[in-house]
């Protein structure tokens, strides 16, 4: 097994445990990528629990559609035949011994380290995972039980292990076959004690020997189902030991699927971290792994450093090569597959934020108003994004109708209560209530003048701290005055223009217009 022979990583430094087990699945099954459609529907079918034939679950393990699989499936059956009509032995440990040393002779040649269960039809070569697959599933077809053990670097196979409890040592071909006698099992036992790890309480309590089987055989049993999930497991070591942190993740994603340990969650995080770390995301499977980093939090994963990590993609997609259908692209595909609202927030605006300020960098000033809007709306009362908004809605309306500012603005204000705080708003908005009085007096709308005049008066009186344009203020209570007085209003085209000196004292326009009105 691969177990032990994962090395440090540099990048990201972990602490491996010994495997325990963990329910939940990073990856679902929708979002692995899989070798070949083969595997694919393979794997689907295991995983859905239809049938428990997993044979092709561990030949899938190879990376492309094999022809030789049939042949190979082929092989084995007619094996199966052979030993299903052998004469079976009086004695259960005697048969067993035979079934071993026939699967032994007819499929396993050369141990090796690293290997899987296509290599034992290909040439032979197996570990221990590949090994007790093959006699798991074989004692299963001849109606042998069995159970499946696991220890932080090893599995082994145990058969009869209710009764006889034969131990099948699958890398030993010469001495793999173990009985234990009453006297072996006694000497275990007083091992035991003679090193305090049991006393004579625990042999009274629960007899000698259970307390064997405990410690001989101790921990949960594997599922074949589970050990599918152990071989994609050394195949994802592999690949992080030669640094290849993609088909790490490929792997792991898989193994976790079938037996989701702390280990491989664990490792499954180190190599989508990995993989992140090291890419400038020119590659859109890149990009894809973003959302999956917020799901280990339970390995000190922060939401800053997911956020981190999608500022740095975009400062690559947007900044470095001005890939704005791609930042959406990815922008979308992180918000559909993140369940945080919170991180849904703080990238919502980050997004936003970076497209909004690139446009205005370029005089794209609509386009960089739209943006930042809803980035404002992600984060209320950020000061970053109130500076951006004010500057872009100056830019983008400057030319543009009086009405069609104010209404944009009004609206925008209204939306977010904190923008009623900023002093920069306010000030446009008197500006504009000016501005739109002065037009709508000019264009004879009086109705609609006064009731600017009379808003933006009250406003004023309210907040007397806001400021605004005392030029546009002149004009606009000027172009009042001038209404009524050709109107044959004087006293109130006067008192008009003594409220806008009130507002605006030395202003020269408005005591100009009293000094005509009042000859």
């Amino acid at each position: 097994m691969k177990k032990t022979r994962f090395r440090q990583l540099f990048i990201i430094l972990i602490a491996v445990p010994c495997l325990s087990f963990s329910q939940e699945k990073y990856i679902s099954f929708e979002e692995i990528e899989f070798d070949s459609p083969l595997q694919r529907k393979v794997l689907k079918e295991i995983s859905d629990g239809e049938g428990t034939e997993v044979f092709d679950a561990f030949l899938v393990i190879a990376t492309e559609d094999s022809s030789s699989f049939e042949k190979w499936k082929v092989f084995y059956e007619k094996e199966m035949e052979v030993l299903k009509n052998r004469k079976p032995q009086k004695k259960l440990a005697k048969d067993v011994k035979n079934i071993y040393d026939n699967l032994h002779e007819k499929f396993l040649r050369k141990y090796e380290y690293v290997a899987y269960f296509d290599q034992i039809f290909e040439n032979g070569v197996y570990n221990c995972v590949t090994a007790v697959a093959l006699y798991a599933m074989s004692f299963e077809r001849l109606g042998i039980s069995y159970s499946i053990k696991e220890t932080p670097t090893h599995v082994y196979i145990v058969a009869d292990p209710e009764d006889s409890q034969l131990l099948i040592e699958t890398t030993d071909p010469v001495s793999g076959f173990k009985t234990f006698s009453p006297g072996f099992k006694e000497n275990y036992v007083a091992q035991l004690a003679m090193m305090k790890l049991v006393d004579q309480s625990d042999v009274s309590d629960k007899g000698l020997y259970t307390l064997f089987d405990e410690f001989y055989f101790g921990g949960a049993d594997l599922s074949l189902k589970q050990l599918v999930g152990i071989q994609f497991y050394n195949l994802g070591v592999s690949a992080l030991e030669n640094n290849d942190y993609y088909s790490a993740w490929r792997a792991l994603s898989k193994a976790q699927l079938f037996h989701s340990t702390d280990q491989i969650d664990r490792l499954l995080f180190v190599s989508i971290a990995n993989v992140l770390s090291g890419s400038d995301y020119a590659n859109w499977e890149d990009v894809k792994l973003l959302p999956y980093l917020h799901r280990f939090e339970e390995f000190d994963v922060k939401k800053t450093n997911v956020v981190g990590e999608f500022a740095r993609m975009l400062n690559f997609v947007l900044v470095n090569n001005n890939d704005t259908e791609k930042a959406e692209k990815a922008f979308d595909y992180f918000v559909t597959n993140t369940t945080s609202d919170e991180l849904i927030k703080e990238v919502t605006f980050l997004y936003n934020y970076e497209r909004s300020r690139l446009a205005y960098n370029r005089a794209n000033y609509k386009e960089s108003f739209e943006f930042i809007t809803k980035g404002y709306e992600a984060k209320p009362g950020n000061a970053d994004a109130e500076a951006l908004l004010t500057g872009s809605f100056q830019m983008a309306y400057v030319n543009k109708s009086t009405t069609e500012a104010l209404s944009t603005l009004d609206t925008l204000m209204t939306q977010n209560e904190e923008l009623e705080k900023n002093n920069h708003f306010n000030t446009m908005r008197m500006n504009l209530y000016l501005s739109k009085m002065g037009e709508d007096f000019d264009n004879r709308k009086s109705t609609s003048g006064t009731r600017l005049k009379e808003l933006f008066e009250k406003t004023i009186a309210e907040n007397p701290d806001y400021l605004y344009d005392r030029n546009i203020l002149s004009n606009a209570y000027s172009k009042a005055a001038v209404y009524y007085f050709k109107r044959g209003y004087t006293t109130k085209a006067r008192g008009i223009i003594q409220s806008g000196l009130e507002l605006v004292p030395d202003s020269y326009e408005l005591k100009s217009r009293l000094r005509m009105i009042s000859r």
